[in-house]
C-alpha cells in the first residue's frame, strides 16, 4: 500500500527569564561632609545593596515529526467493494484481482536506505527498490540532495526498468 509522507519542521521558541542576585556596595557621598568622627565610622561601613538583574535566555527546540497519511488503501478497500459486487455479475471481469494488484499490494517502490553520497558531497545516496515484479523487482540506487527529489529521481529510474 502507498503512502504518502511529509516531514513537519517546528521551531519551539521559549522565553525564559531567570534572576541574579548581585550584593552591590554603594558610598554615601553624604560621608564627606560629616564630622571626623562620623564620615570614618560612615567610610567604613558601606552600604550593602541588593540587586536583581532579570536575565531572559531564548531557549530553541526542533520539533521533527513524520506525517504519513494511507491513501491507497482507503481507496483500495472502497473499490475493493465495487470490484466484488461486479464479479458477482462479470465472472470474466476480474475486478478484484485488478484492486487488489493495484490497491492493495505494495507500492511499486519501496524506500530501502540512505547514505552519504560517497562521489557528490553535500548529497545523499538512497536505495530503492522497484516491485514491477511481484516477487520484488531490481534495487536502484539515486543521489539527491532532498528526500522529494530522491523520490522523483527513483520513480523515473523504476519507470525506465520495468
Amino acid at each position: 500500500m502507498s503512502q504518502i509522507c511529509h516531514v513537519v519542521t517546528t521551531w519551539i521558541t521559549t522565553n525564559v527569564t531567570e534572576p541574579v542576585e548581585n550584593w552591590v556596595s554603594q558610598q554615601q557621598k553624604q560621608c564627606k561632609k560629616w564630622p571626623w568622627p562620623l564620615n570614618w565610622i560612615c567610610q567604613m561601613v558601606m552600604v550593602l545593596v541588593k540587586v536583581i538583574v532579570w536575565i531572559t535566555k531564548a531557549v530553541t527546540t526542533v520539533v521533527t515529526t513524520i506525517v504519513c497519511t494511507v491513501i491507497t488503501l482507503v481507496i483500495g478497500i472502497i473499490l475493493w467493494i465495487f470490484s466484488t459486487l461486479i464479479d458477482a455479475f462479470c465472472q470474466k471481469c476480474n475486478a478484484t484481482a485488478w484492486v487488489k494488484y493495484w490497491f492493495l499490494t505494495l507500492g511499486k517502490i519501496k524506500y530501502i536506505s540512505q547514505a552519504p553520497s560517497r562521489t557528490v558531497p553535500g548529497s545523499v545516496d538512497y536505495v530503492f527498490d522497484c516491485g514491477c515484479k511481484r516477487d520484488g523487482g531490481p534495487r536502484i540506487t539515486v543521489t539527491a540532495t532532498t528526500d522529494d527529489d530522491a523520490a522523483v529521481k527513483a520513480k523515473e529510474a523504476c519507470n525506465k526498468l520495468c
